[in-house]
């Protein structure tokens, strides 16, 4: 809604209106003078107690106003005692101009007209459009808006059928005549086509609001609890014979819409809610239950005090346990989920799916908090799992802890329903307690993403590791073994007839038997150590200088300077990594003399730097390249990368080789 005044404008507004009630209510007692014993007159033309709910009807509206000028609600509750008073004071008046015309009052008939209408507004209004609107001002939905309209638009035209009917108008004066009449058979249905949509849209109303009371959390429950049950007590004491306790209980309903927009967060309001909805509800019970059993036991015992002293015992024997669940149930309407933290904790964690439970936790946390958007962020932004849809109220964030040993933490960023500014201390407890559940799933599910990662390099490396197998065995060693059975053919015909020839095919075989023995060493040497699956390329490399060091007879110390966890690598990065290393490593304690060798693993711009450097005798001054150095230097060309060698004090072996994750 856009008000084209200011602030302080609007308040001015507010205590001009108030002024004018006041002086129609002053006004009212004076144009009923001396009409009620005009012949004709329906005394009494005003109700005191309905000029006295001004006085409280009032001051709750201009605190609303004063303290939030722009929301519609204060000025919702300044439109009943509004149209109460003009009511009361119209009808007076109307009544005295046509009861006594040589007063000469002048409009009448309209005055009359209106008096007798204008309670349809005071009346329908505030079960209406301010319980529409009620606690923010703003509607629920846009599609709200129509119902608004509907209302609006019933309500005028329930007010033009009153004021129109003769029967109306009568109720006052005998004889009088409404400002415009129409015939009686045109405003009964005016009347009926506006008054049942009109009734109707106010108990959808009504409904609705019991329907947020029971989705809304935290304050705003608070604030529609203690205008329904104000309202409750309203609608009870109107079924009451004596017009008193109605009327006084009118003074409560701008009270509790006062202190629900203002003061919702006030001390004991949860308290005196619960304390009222248990109260009534044993009440109701107690009265329901020994009316029930004193009129099925009149049935067979009419006289005597059978029907009584029974229906006493059984009501007093069901009392307990009926508190007992109605407290339960109360506890449930006013607090939610949060009266009982670990039901909600035990409900978030069952029955979540296997594939991917970070959606349905959010989601629980979600119903949990009766949040209408819930999102789970990564530390770096990036929105894992949500539920809802955001509605732009304002949010909460709660930093889940143990998601992982050394990794920022994840956030839960929770949307407080619109009009909220904040969690109260029962919720923010409540989300906590959740948030712990929901740390504990994010970091299994991060251990299961992690596992699925180890099982999958696991098979590539396996479905390498056979495919090299059956390449060497293919292409190597079965040819040389194929070649050795034929050469022992040979050498079988040639021993008795050409011994010259089987002594020749002999020391071939020799040879060949040679070159198999070493396909077989290069095959094994070529085989993926299983530390690399168990550890990672790290832990592999520290296992393996431990064995060294205590191999060396503590002559020699081997360090790893490298982290816990590396990027990830192609499978024969990581081996030909670890058997460079590990033949650097046999170099040194073999040849070098070095007390220390220091091996430094690094990953920068999507390449794997294996730095071996020891403190040794360094290399000869005209360095023969060794079978060793060979091997480290095919590896590494074999994947496209480098190997250099230097030697100062000590010997440094650097290989650069591509497959590591940037």
């Amino acid at each position: 809604m856009t008000w084209p005044l200011s602030d302080r404008a609007l308040r001015a507004l507010a205590y001009g209106v108030v002024a004018v009630v006041l002086v129609l209510e002053v006004a009212t007692p004076w144009a009923a003078a001396g009409v009620a014993l005009v012949p004709g007159v329906h005394p009494p033309l005003f109700d005191p107690l309905q000029l006295m709910l001004g006085a409280v009807w009032c001051p709750a509206a201009l605190v609303v106003v004063t303290a939030r000028p722009r929301n519609p609600i204060g000025w919702l509750l300044l439109g009943v005692p509004v149209f109460g008073a003009l009511q009361n004071f119209l009808g007076a008046y109307g009544t005295h101009a046509e009861a006594i015309p040589a007063d000469s009052l002048p409009l009448g008939p309209l005055a009359i007209s209106l008096g007798s209408s204008l309670w349809a507004v005071a009346l329908f209004l505030p079960v209406t459009v301010l319980l529409l609107r009620y606690p923010t001002g703003r509607l629920p939905s846009r599609r709200w808006r129509w119902v608004e309209r509907l209302v609006l638009v019933t309500m005028a035209g329930v007010v033009f059928g009153l004021a129109t009917a003769e029967d109306s108008v009568n109720d006052w004066l005998v004889g009088a005549r409404p400002v415009i009449a129409v015939p009686e058979k045109v405003a009964e249905v005016v009347l009926v086509l506006c008054a049942v949509p009109l009734l109707l849209t106010a108990l959808t109303i009504i409904g609705n609001a019991g329907w947020r009371t029971y989705r809304a959390r935290g304050g705003e429950r608070s604030q529609l609890l203690l205008v329904l049950l104000t309202g409750a007590v309203s609608l009870v004491a109107a079924f009451l014979p004596w017009n008193l306790p109605f009327s006084l209980t009118l003074f409560l309903v701008p009270i509790a819409v006062a202190v629900g927009v203002l003061r919702y967060d006030l001390l004991g309001i949860d308290f005196v809610v619960r304390r009222t909805l248990l109260y009534a509800g044993l009440t109701a019970f107690v009265a329901g239950g020994y009316a029930l059993v004193v009129a099925v036991v009149s049935l067979a015992a009419p006289k005597g005090p059978a029907p009584a002293v029974v229906a006493a015992a059984l009501v007093a024997v069901g009392l307990l346990p009926v508190r007992a669940r109605l407290q339960s149930l109360v506890d449930l309407v006013v607090y939610g989920e949060r009266r009982d933290p670990v039901g909600a904790v035990t409900r978030l964690g069952s029955g979540l799916p296997e594939d991917d439970p970070l959606p349905a936790v959010v989601a629980a946390v979600a119903r949990s908090l009766r949040s209408p958007h819930v999102a789970l962020r990564s530390a770096g932004g990036e929105i894992r799992a949500a539920a809802g849809t955001p509605a732009g109220g304002a949010e909460e964030v709660l930093r889940l802890r143990g998601t992982a040993t050394d990794a920022p933490a994840e956030t839960l960023v929770v949307e407080l329903p619109r009009g909220e500014r904040r969690l109260d201390a029962a919720s923010r407890r409540l989300l906590e307690a959740l948030g712990v559940q929901v740390a504990a799933v994010i970091r299994a599910v991060d251990l299961g993403e992690e596992l699925q990662v180890a099982r999958d390099r696991t098979v590539s490396a396996a479905l390498a590791e056979r495919d090299r197998l059956r390449h060497d065995l293919h292409d190597g060693l079965g040819p040389s073994l194929t070649g050795i059975a034929l050469g022992l053919e040979a050498v079988e015909s040639s021993v008795g007839t050409d011994p010259r020839r089987a002594e020749a095919l002999v020391a071939r075989l020799r040879t060949e038997v040679g070159l198999a023995v070493e396909d077989v060493r290069r095959i094994l040497d070529g085989l993926r150590p299983p530390a690399l699956d168990e550890l990672g390329l790290t832990g592999a490399l520290r296992q393996r200088a431990a064995v060294l060091t205590d191999r060396a007879g503590g002559r020699l110390v081997v360090r790893v300077e490298a982290p816990d966890s590396l990027p990830a690598l192609d499978p024969e990065t990581e081996m030909a990594a670890f058997r460079i290393a590990d033949e650097a490593l046999t170099n040194t304690l073999r040849h070098s003399g070095a007390a220390e060798v220091v091996i430094a693993l690094a990953v920068d711009g999507g390449q794997l730097r294996v730095d071996v450097s020891d403190d040794g005798c360094g290399l000869p001054d005209v360095p023969r390249q060794g079978v060793g150095l060979e091997s480290m230097q095919r590896r590494a060309e074999s994947l496209g990368g480098s190997l250099a060698v230097t030697s100062a004090a000590g010997v440094r072996i650097l290989a650069v080789l591509p497959g590591a994750a940037g």
